[in-house]
C-alpha cells in the first residue's frame, strides 16, 4: 500500500471520531443517522482491506451513541495504527 493510499484511509478512518466529537457537541451540525451511515459505508469499503477494521467499524455504526469519545477515540487509534503498520 502506498504511502498517499495508507494517508487517505488514515483520514477517513480519523473522520469517525471528528463525526462524533460534531454528533456529541452542544450544537452538532449532523444527525446520528449521518454518523452510523458513514461508519457503514467505510465498513464496506475496508471489508478488502483488513476485516478486523471493517468489524469495528461496523460495531461503531450497530452501537451509535451507546459508547463514549474515549472509546471512539481508541478504536479509531487502534485502525489508524493497524493501517500505518501495514506494508507498503
Amino acid at each position: 500500500m502506498s504511502r498517499t493510499d495508507k494517508q487517505d484511509k488514515i483520514h477517513a478512518l480519523y473522520k469517525v471520531l471528528l463525526l462524533f466529537e460534531d454528533l456529541t457537541s452542544l450544537e452538532p451540525t449532523i444527525e446520528e443517522a449521518d454518523y452510523t451511515a458513514y461508519c457503514e459505508r467505510l465498513s464496506v469499503r475496508f471489508r478488502a482491506v483488513d476485516g478486523e477494521i471493517a468489524d469495528t467499524l461496523a460495531g461503531l455504526s450497530k452501537m451509535g451513541l451507546e459508547l463514549t469519545h474515549p472509546i471512539i477515540r481508541s478504536c479509531v487509534l487502534r485502525m489508524t495504527n493497524r493501517i500505518e503498520r501495514m506494508d507498503d
